[in-house]
């Protein structure tokens, strides 16, 4: 399942991009959870770190579509963002904000749905998927969102900006297969993804989120050696 949202004041055209993300999901057997907002002001006011992407109207009414991307990417890097517009002459402004797309006015079926397979399959690059201890049901978790895991009554936590998930596997397992995604432990029963860390001692790690982590002797010169190396990857 992906979580989007589409923010469009014209309804009608709100409506049509409901209906066409509906009809590609039914062709290829996925499900979106699909949120709709008839302003800028409403989809900031309603948050969006849950989704995985986001279908913005540049020319709405009130603030503008390129201003509510701005601020979106001030609190969440990772979120993918479509731009629906009718004129071209905004793109260059997209390129500040990360924008994923453009997708004209008058909006072309085949076209949508060509720019949506691509959406899904750069969405699916940073997916990953867990079986929870709690009801059993499968989770569709982006590695970006991953703030960190930890062990926590012998269950491995996994802390997400939407939220907290648990898992049936060791956090050995989750070791080898984020290593590759920029995280690292500071402690035996964490590990941390180093995007969201904003300041590092002996004796902690904090991230942008505040939550605070706590940094093994044995474990912190490995740790800090990573991070430096990440920062300067970046």
């Amino acid at each position: 399942m992906y979580n989007v949202a589409i923010c469009e004041d014209d309804k009608f055209q709100l409506l049509e991009l409901e209906r066409m993300l509906k009809i590609y999901g039914d062709n290829e057997q996925i499900t979106f959870n699909i949120d709709k907002f008839c302003s800028g002001e409403d989809i900031i006011n309603g948050g969006f770190d849950k989704y995985d992407f986001i279908m913005l109207d540049i020319n709405l009414g009130g603030i503008n579509g390129i201003d509510v991307a701005k601020i979106i990417r001030k609190s969440n890097e990772n979120v993918k963002i479509i731009f629906i517009t009718a004129v071209e002459k905004y793109w260059p402004e997209g390129y500040n904000v990360n924008a994923f797309r453009y997708i004209l006015k008058p909006i072309n079926d085949t076209r949508f749905y060509i720019e949506i397979k691509n959406l899904i399959n750069e969405i699916n690059k940073n997916k990953i998927f867990i079986t929870t201890n709690n009801d059993g049901d499968l989770k569709t978790i982006s590695i970006q969102n991953i703030k960190y895991l930890e062990i926590l009554s012998r269950k491995v936590m996994i802390h997400t900006q939407a939220g907290t998930y648990s898992s049936n596997y060791s956090l050995r397992y989750w070791n080898k297969k984020l290593y590759p995604y920029g995280f690292a432990n500071p402690h035996s029963s964490y590990l941390v993804n180093l995007r969201y860390v904003k300041g590092l001692s002996k004796e902690k790690v904090v991230l942008i989120s505040d939550d605070v982590i706590y940094v093994s002797q044995r474990k912190y010169k490995e740790f800090k050696e990573k991070f430096i190396k990440y920062i300067g990857e970046i």
